[in-house]
């Protein structure tokens, strides 16, 4: 009877503890723990899908909760297009992400005066050793009214992306000016093949923002609305113009229309295409297919000025971190949200971001490494020995007026010439004037 009994009780014991226990989704990752002690966060920026870092954030992750395993994060991060919609649609249904990322500009602006994003600076000030770990240059991306809100991780760049052993094939010379540009352009094509990979999304656009760079510098790109005749900055026309002009000497895909970053980026990837705007985290997939010697970055060429002086599109990359203002009202989740963004912010997590790839990370990491990479130190060569900085112009202009009329008006700018320029910028103005 007693053995009986016995048996009863230890069965009744195992059925409670199993009816305790749950799996709990982690992006791609299960775990099973009490629920009572754990607490779920959530995180959205984009490096999620295809994103050369997306891999990267995984490890981070799986280290975090290996060390903290009274959390679980939910890793919603998204690839490309799917990212800003998302975080708004969250945002405005009362959903925030406990800790995001994004870049700065507009749309981080934006979430920051409605009170959405969480004000880090006395936590900061609290924690110096945690403050100190960051280049303090780039807390003037992320501080507003004299208050930090984010924590720059990411520096991004945009150049020119070219093929050295297919220009050496054809025996074509890698452009310094724009008149080079349109002869390798036109030697390409005689050759059958693309010459510039490039899209009919925002991401396609970097060749345009980096013509407008060019074209304006800092003072051009920033003053978007100063213009006297479209009521926008002349750089941002005459762009469109140079935009134009290459489309009609066929250097861009027939099928841009239709091509999705991706299958962009592969037209590149498989040396289909021997140039390519992009930004410092498409290094990583250079070295994924084994194109790290075989490519040179070099800033967009030339237009009206000559010399080996260039400006630079750089800035912060969506490895800017913030916690929502949701999270920090909630006692467990502040916690654990500043106990992750310590971790994202750590050497260590910079280390893994920048292994085998470009990733160029604001947190001083002289003391844990004796050698860096090829690309990283172009990079950073870049970035050093450029004439001026130039934030991204798809920062400065209204996030969506940029993605939702900028961007599907260049099949009309191909199409119409001046006309579409014009028609574009007029209703592009308006909205900017409405979004204020």
């Amino acid at each position: 009877m007693r053995f009986t009994r016995l048996c009863l009780v230890l069965l009744i014991a195992a059925g409670l503890c199993l009816s305790g226990c749950r799996h709990l989704e982690t992006g791609d990752t299960l775990r099973e723990e009490q629920p009572s002690e754990q607490i779920t966060i959530r995180f959205l920026n984009s490096w999620g899908g295809f994103d050369s870092n997306a891999e990267a954030l995984k490890t981070i992750f799986q280290d975090f909760m290996e060390a903290n395993p009274d959390i679980v994060i939910i890793n919603d991060a998204r690839f490309g297009d799917d990212f800003l919609p998302k975080l708004k649609t969250d945002f405005a249904t009362g959903n925030a992400p406990d800790v995001f990322g994004i870049w700065p500009g507009s749309d981080m602006k934006a979430l920051v005066e409605a009170g959405k994003a969480a004000d880090l600076t006395d936590i900061l000030d609290a924690d110096p050793a945690w403050k100190e770990r960051f280049n303090p240059e780039a807390w003037s991306y992320t501080t507003f009214d004299d208050r930090i809100y984010g924590l720059p991780v990411e520096i991004i760049y945009e150049a020119l992306f070219v093929n050295q052993a297919l220009f050496n094939s054809y025996g074509i010379s890698i452009p310094r000016d724009y008149e080079q540009l349109k002869e390798a352009v036109v030697k390409f094509r005689e050759h059958g093949v693309t010459p510039i990979a490039y899209n009919s999304n925002p991401e396609g656009t970097y060749i345009y923002q980096n013509i407008t760079a060019r074209l304006g510098g800092r003072e051009g790109v920033e003053s978007v609305s100063d213009g006297v005749v479209t009521g926008v900055s002349d750089c941002y026309v005459r762009a469109m113009r140079i935009m134009k002009e290459l489309y009609d000497l066929e250097a861009f895909p027939r099928n841009a229309y239709s091509l999705s970053d991706r299958e962009r980026n592969d037209l590149f990837l498989r040396q289909e295409s021997p140039m390519i705007v992009q930004g410092s985290w498409f290094t990583s997939d250079l070295y994924n297919a084994h194109l790290e010697n075989a490519v040179k970055i070099i800033p967009f060429p030339a237009i009206d000025e000559s010399g080996d002086g260039y400006p630079l599109v750089y800035g912060l990359g969506c490895g800017t971190f913030f916690m929502s203002s949701q999270a920090q009202k909630d006692e467990q989740k502040r916690d654990a949200s500043l106990r992750l963004l310590k971790a994202l912010t750590s050497p260590e997590a910079s280390l893994t971001l920048t292994s085998n790839s470009g990733f160029i990370s604001n947190i001083d990491l002289s003391h844990y490494r004796d050698e860096t990479n090829d690309l990283y130190d172009v990079g950073v060569g870049l970035i050093n020995n450029a004439d001026e900085l130039v934030p991204p112009p798809d920062s400065i202009v209204d996030r969506i007026v940029w993605e939702q009329t900028i961007v599907p008006g260049f099949p009309d700018i191909f199409q119409k010439g001046e006309i579409g320029i014009q028609q574009v910028w007029k209703k592009a103005v308006l909205e900017m004037k409405q979004a204020r």
